[in-house]
């Protein structure tokens, strides 16, 4: 607090004095000031239209205007309140918003010392309680910045209760309300052009974010959902961008042109994703690349039952025919190429022959005989896809 010289007039009572004259000039001083903040703080003209402007210029130099008046005794928090809310729904940065409570108290203040005029003693007690008269303003402007954080907490939880109401909206293709998945596209920033539906293993919160930012970088917008350990998600486009790095387990499904299809196209992307193998990892896979597995996923019923007439007891063959299993994939996967299957496996080519010889007095299928080799095909990657997989 100022420390009064007792041979000069009340600080305090200048100060009041002088604010109530300038409370007289208060039109004026709003009129010049609503000019000036939008030279300051260019923000203002695009976020705000003239009047609503000169309305909180008004409402806030009367309140500074009218605390000193009271001494301090009067700091009404409503009028900062309302602008500080009032900023963060507009989205006008808080260092922007300070800046001009800044000002406009610089403003009050040139006001003031002009009002005392020539008088040297209405100067200096003026100057003696230039502290009081700060610390209104400081105490002023804490309350509009902490109006300002709180609202935009309040408008940053609403804009995700929004968004995440569209995402499902989106992911549920309306629940066959066309309108509504259209809403909910636009909402998203996709409501031009063809999406893909995308599924991929559920990552760490902020591997996440790392993709949602990359995609936003380029343009690509996106919306995601988290289904206990796949999160499934639309993109707009064709796919996703070639210069961002993928989840190491991720399907896709393109060419989503009606968005009530987004359920379905989901279902696949996430088929697709869980009938992918290793060697699919590190890169997108598509529904069409693995469709006898997802035909096997699919119905884990009817592949249960071909494991069982063409392989006979599962836990045999996972336990004592692992061998076979693995020269047998290794042979579907180099087109049944002896010498290539061998040279992945680290052995003679004879050694592959003999082992495919054994799964065939094994199953009693010819691998020779089409529909025999498809039997035995599904019916391992069945083994593998469903029966071993954890139910």
């Amino acid at each position: 607090m100022s420390q009064h010289n007792e041979a000069g007039p009340e600080p305090r009572a200048v100060v009041g004095e002088l604010a109530g004259r300038a409370r007289g000039r208060l039109d004026e001083l709003a009129a010049r000031f609503a000019e000036r903040m939008v030279a300051a703080e260019p923000v203002y003209a695009e976020r705000f239209d003239a009047a609503e402007r000169l309305t909180a210029c008004h409402e806030n130099l009367d309140a500074l205007l009218g605390a000193l008046v009271t001494g301090g005794a009067a700091l009404d928090p409503g009028p900062h309140q309302r602008t500080g809310r009032r900023n963060a729904e507009m989205e006008v940065p808080l260092e922007s918003l300070l800046h001009l409570y800044r000002l406009a108290a610089q403003a009050v203040w040139h006001e003031l010392i002009a009002a005392c005029g020539e008088d040297p003693s209405r100067r200096d007690a003026l100057l003696e309680a230039a502290t009081d008269v700060w610390e209104v303003v400081d105490l002023q402007s804490a309350m509009v910045a902490e109006a300002y954080k709180a609202s935009l907490e309040r408008v940053s939880r609403e804009h995700e209760a929004r968004r995440a109401a569209a995402v499902s909206t989106l992911l549920a293709g309306g629940d066959g309300d066309r309108g509504a998945a259209r809403r909910a596209a636009v909402a998203l920033g996709m409501g031009e052009g063809a999406l893909t539906a995308v599924a991929h293993a559920t990552l760490p919160r902020g591997a996440r974010a790392a993709l949602e930012t990359a995609l936003r970088a380029r343009g690509t917008r996106s919306a995601w959902q988290v289904r206990g350990d796949v999160t499934v998600g639309v993109i707009a486009g064709a796919g996703l961008p070639a210069d961002v790095e993928a989840p190491t387990q991720v399907a896709l499904e393109p060419g989503i042109d009606d968005v009530t299809d987004v359920p379905s196209a989901l279902e696949l992307a996430v088929l697709a994703l869980r009938a992918a193998g290793p060697a699919d990892r590190g890169r997108p896979v598509t529904l069409a690349e693995v469709l006898p597995q997802a035909l096997v996923l699919r119905s884990p019923d009817v592949a249960r039952r071909l494991v069982e007439v063409v392989l006979g007891d599962p836990d045999t063959w996972r336990i004592g025919h692992a061998d076979l299993l693995a020269t047998l994939r290794a042979w579907y996967a180099n087109g049944g190429d002896a010498e290539r299957t061998a040279a992945v496996l680290y052995c003679h080519r004879n050694t592959v022959f003999n082992r495919l010889r054994r799964l065939q007095e094994l199953t009693g299928r010819d691998l020779g005989d089409p529909v025999d080799l498809v039997e035995v095909s599904l019916a391992t990657q069945a083994l593998e896809l469903v029966v071993s997989a954890p139910r």
